[in-house]
């Protein structure tokens, strides 16, 4: 039986797993829904041909465990 409420976040919806999947489905797609997002894809795509008219570097960071 889960004690979890519907509104609070824990840790459980940080471990990857179903509440985080229903976590994004039911709150964040509905919410921040926008053709890019929509396509749920983990990444990030950057037209370089755009950038290299301003310069020639690109500096990326992440603050999660790769």
């Amino acid at each position: 039986m889960s004690t979890q409420r519907q509104d609070e976040v824990t840790l459980a919806h940080g471990s990857g797993g179903e509440a985080m999947q229903t976590l994004i489905r039911e709150l964040f797609m509905q919410a921040c829904a926008n053709p890019m997002l929509t396509r749920q894809e983990d990444q990030a795509r950057i037209p370089l041909a755009e950038l290299t008219a301003i310069g020639d570097r690109l500096a990326l960071s992440t603050d999660s465990f790769v």
